[in-house]
């Protein structure tokens, strides 16, 4: 039971969409509002090569791969807004990262797709392409997006699906219009990040109270973290629901806790 709970927490990280730290300072800190590195570690695919991001003009930067299903089932909108907005100036690119034996070859891919996915692709070369990018950024999930402005600065970072979807598409309306602000882009970020850190430091101390059998400091840590974030940390739920049934052997408590959490935060 305890590896299962050690799990759940590990789980938090991938359920709430919170980036993990960077695994290795060899590549500095990258984020909205610093210039967008070059396009030179990949292998064009599919379109025009892009060697230079040209002033004036949008590029929304897709990290994928075909054995991603959260990947293929974001190619739509990915496609449509290629459809939608290259007369504006922006240009879709999806760049296929982090390859795993026995996946279908991405150019195989990309031909059967058709016109349903019809912008450039590019493949990374040796991974450098993804250090640049995801692990400079932090991001150890795709799909991801980065968007570059008209200046070649990256002016938004996140999942091209669900809610985000929507600040994507409107991160990228306002700069076809020139009414994005790229200082009040990097402000927000740099307050996602902040949460994104107090959140990493969180679920690493709340892991290492679940190893050392500490459940009563497990319940305090969560009891917390729900209240700061109660509309993240759903999972929270469930993990002290399990710790009070099984590991306290407090079925009346967990029961009480079931409820309420069915009510409110799940």
């Amino acid at each position: 039971m305890l590896k299962q709970l050690i799990a759940t927490a590990a789980a938090l990280m991938v359920s709430t969409g919170v980036a993990q730290a960077r695994q290795s300072d060899e590549i500095a800190m990258l984020k909205v509002g610093d210039p967008a590195p070059k396009l030179t570690n990949v292998t064009w695919v599919q379109g025009e090569p892009v060697s230079d991001y040209q002033s004036g003009q949008v590029y929304v930067l897709d990290f994928w791969a075909t054995w991603c299903g959260p990947c293929k089932a974001s190619i739509p909108h990915m496609n449509d807004l290629h459809k939608k907005h290259q007369k504006d100036g922006v240009n879709v690119i999806g760049l296929a990262i982090w390859p795993r034996p026995n996946m279908v070859p991405t150019a195989e891919f990309v031909k059967e797709k058709g016109d349903d996915m019809g912008y450039r692709i590019a493949e990374d070369v040796d991974g450098k392409s993804a250090e640049m990018f995801m692990k400079a950024t932090g991001q150890n999930g795709i799909p991801t997006v980065m968007v570059v402005d008209k200046a070649g600065k990256l002016a938004w970072i996140g999942y091209p699906m669900g809610p985000d979807a929507e600040e994507m598409d409107a991160t990228i309306n306002r700069l076809i219009a020139n009414t994005f602000d790229l200082s009040a882009a990097t402000s927000k970020y740099e307050v996602k990040l902040k949460k994104e850190k107090k959140v990493n430091d969180a679920r690493r101390q709340l892991t290492k109270a679940l190893n050392a059998k500490n459940f009563d400091e497990a319940l305090f840590m969560m009891d917390s973290m729900l209240a700061e974030h109660p509309e993240d940390l759903a999972m929270l739920a469930v993990l002290k629901y399990q710790i009070l049934l099984v590991e306290k052997n407090d079925p009346a408590s967990a029961g009480n806790w079931g409820r309420q959490a069915i009510a409110g935060v799940i």
